[in-house]
């Protein structure tokens, strides 16, 4: 469209987020009236009206609706130009956000210290979220980078996997199965288990895991997150199965054992497909690649 300019499209998208010119005047800082002849000269531009006046509210037309999506990609588009120029111009700077599932903390934590003792001039924002909520994210632009399982990924979402993850077998100290030395399948028929029940995609996997060796788990307990569920298994007699990473942890209370043909889950680097990454989010991508290499080296010795 001949003659639109981006803050025809900022002011545009502040009266959608609002529903009211008046609330999206005074959140951009302008007077209504200046508010009202830009999107007047955004309308003639469009060629169609862009609102309905509902009294003191708006609704989009057809052809508003219809410009919110190419108004979000234009905007955010142009926001990651500006920041590349920025960021090069300073070696690197500026923002970054990124989210990821909480049981990946053993792999995302060396990475980002890494990536700051490279650019301590990124401010980094992590967030831990659970399936929805990680994607949620991402397609809002929240997250610039999310962390997750490579299953069920919706639209619009490019998944990036990074390496293969078995679950171990995780118990206390004084369980009874620390006397073995090998802990087969069947062993965890009847056994109290903590559920894995926070991240959907962990949990489908175990959930296949017992179903492939005929085995229903008694479940015990829900963990609201991986850190209680390790706290539980470690006081009491109930076990649970965790990512191989938090084997290497060194705790006196916990044991660890692989199991025959263990669930496994792909862990993947994911972003917005149509997103312009930044030169915080390349570099970023470029230290989690490494991270990963080095998990692989780990799994094969």
């Amino acid at each position: 469209m001949d003659g639109m300019e981006l803050r025809h499209l900022r002011y545009f998208l502040a009266i959608v987020s609002t529903k009211s010119f008046t609330r999206a005047a005074d959140q951009l800082g302008i007077a209504q009236p200046t508010l009202s002849q830009q999107i007047r000269q955004l309308e003639g531009i469009a060629g169609a009206p862009l609102f309905d006046r509902l009294g003191r509210s708006v609704a989009l037309t057809s052809t508003g609706e219809a410009l919110v999506p190419h108004a979000q990609d234009t905007l955010r588009a142009a926001d990651a130009a500006v920041q590349s120029l920025n960021e090069s111009t300073d070696l690197l700077s500026g923002r970054m956000s990124i989210a990821s599932f909480p049981s990946l903390g053993p792999f995302i934590l060396p990475a980002m210290v890494k990536f700051f003792n490279r650019f301590p001039k990124v401010h980094i924002t992590h967030q831990e979220l659970t399936t929805f909520d990680l994607y949620k994210a991402i397609q809002s632009g929240e997250a610039e980078l999310g962390f997750g399982v490579n299953s069920a990924i919706p639209n619009g979402i490019t998944a990036q996997e990074l390496f293969k993850e078995n679950l171990v077998l995780a118990f206390g100290a004084a369980n009874s199965l620390a006397k073995q030395t090998m802990v087969s399948a069947k062993d965890l028929a009847g056994l109290p288990f903590v559920e894995f029940g926070y991240e959907r995609l962990t949990h489908n996997a175990i959930n296949k895991f017992f179903e492939r060796n005929s085995v229903t788990p008694r479940y015990c307990m829900k963990a609201p997150s991986i850190s209680a569920l390790l706290q539980v298994i470690s006081a009491t007699d109930m076990v649970g199965l965790v990512p191989e990473s938090y084997s290497a942890m060194q705790h006196d209370k916990l044991h660890f054992h692989k199991l025959d043909r263990p669930p496994s889950r792909a862990i993947a680097m994911l972003y917005l497909a149509k997103a312009t990454a930044s030169v915080a989010s390349r570099e970023f991508r470029n230290t989690i690649a490494t991270e990963a290499k080095l998990m692989k080296a780990s799994k094969r010795r």
